[in-house]
């Protein structure tokens, strides 16, 4: 090892020059604190196995040739505390979302009102299901682009309106956990500069 990097040089030099540690540190803390800000987008919910085996190319045969590719859905509900669904506010709203969903490519989207199907009400008549297949893209950035059209009617005029499905699920997990990493960052650092001056200022 080079006699600079010794473990007794550095602690020579950090003691000599308390200051200068410091600094560095503070420069080091500041750009891992910008670093964790821009965290988005670098973590994923998924599962991928990097090295080939038999076991991984005989399940891509059985999904290939037996069972098929799993479809991607998301099941949004749409509720309302007072209206039910054979009112025309309840009607309006969902016939919005549904347009919503359908302006957009890649889904297949079932509209209760134009089905039919009984099992898409709830007993009280104030739940109502809109399945949703996916059939372009990736079920998280497919999951993200419902969420977007449904924010602009969750909460309004008194409707609640919400999906789930596995791509929002690992959509909320990603976004939890990015926040979380975020959160321990920018509280984290400060505290550890905190203790570097103090120990440094007290040499």
């Amino acid at each position: 090892m080079s006699r600079f990097l010794s473990p007794e040089h550095l602690a020579r030099m950090a003691t000599n020059h308390p200051w200068v540690v410091v600094g560095a540190w503070v420069a080091l803390l500041f750009g891992a604190m910008l670093s964790a800000s821009s965290i988005g987008g670098v973590l994923t919910s998924e599962a991928e196995t990097y090295r080939a085996s038999d076991s991984s190319r005989a399940e891509d045969l059985m999904i290939e040739r037996i069972y098929g590719t799993e479809p991607i859905t998301e099941t949004v509900v749409v509720h309302s505390e007072s209206a039910t669904i054979s009112d025309a506010s309840f009607r309006f709203h969902v016939a919005e979302i549904v347009a919503g969903l359908r302006a957009l490519p890649g889904l297949e989207v079932v509209n209760y009102y134009e089905a039919q199907v009984p099992s898409l009400v709830s007993e009280s008549g104030r739940s109502l299901l809109i399945p949703v297949n996916v059939t372009q893209g990736d079920a998280e950035d497919r999951a993200a682009d419902i969420v977007g059209v449904l924010e602009n009617f969750d909460g309004r005029d008194g409707f609640t309106v919400v999906t789930g499905g596995a791509g929002s699920v690992a959509l909320a997990f990603n976004e939890t956990s990015e926040k979380d990493l975020q959160t321990a960052e920018v509280i984290g650092l400060p505290i550890a500069l905190i203790i570097l001056v103090v120990v440094f200022g007290a040499l």
